[in-house]
């Protein structure tokens, strides 16, 4: 069983540590995640990354050209990007890479279903 939550604390890396990391973000959560990478860009050479952003709108993704020219550079980064209101959004259906092959792992964008809240429950009863 895999246990989803917000970041409690604090958020750092450990630069001793060979395992690999999974981010899972949306909006604002970013941020650190952001710092992070910056981090390990200086360091990291065992490490596989991935980058899972999820946002309502293509146009909500901020600063994705400096995130997609991290992982042009570095082969360790794999970026995947999901947006849940927007039709037609690239990537639906097969994943598309944008990244040359042998220039690294490179960005992944894919969509979601035409139902983007298909986790939702009913509200409770009072």
């Amino acid at each position: 069983m895999l246990r989803l939550a917000a970041p409690m604390v604090s958020m750092t890396l450990d630069p001793q540590s060979r395992r690999d990391i999974v981010f899972i973000t949306g909006g604002t959560g970013l941020a650190p995640v952001k710092a992070l990478l910056d981090e390990l860009t200086r360091y990291n050479r065992t490490r596989w990354i991935h980058l899972f952003r999820g946002e309502r709108q293509r146009d909500d993704f901020y600063d994705h050209e400096h995130l997609d020219r991290i992982a042009e550079s570095f082969p360790w980064l794999t970026i995947v990007r999901a947006v849940s209101d927007e039709q037609g959004y690239p990537g639906s259906g097969a994943p598309s890479r944008t990244s040359s092959p042998g220039t690294g792992r490179g960005a992944t964008t894919t969509s979601t279903s035409p139902d983007p809240r298909p986790w939702s429950t009913p509200p409770c009863a009072g």
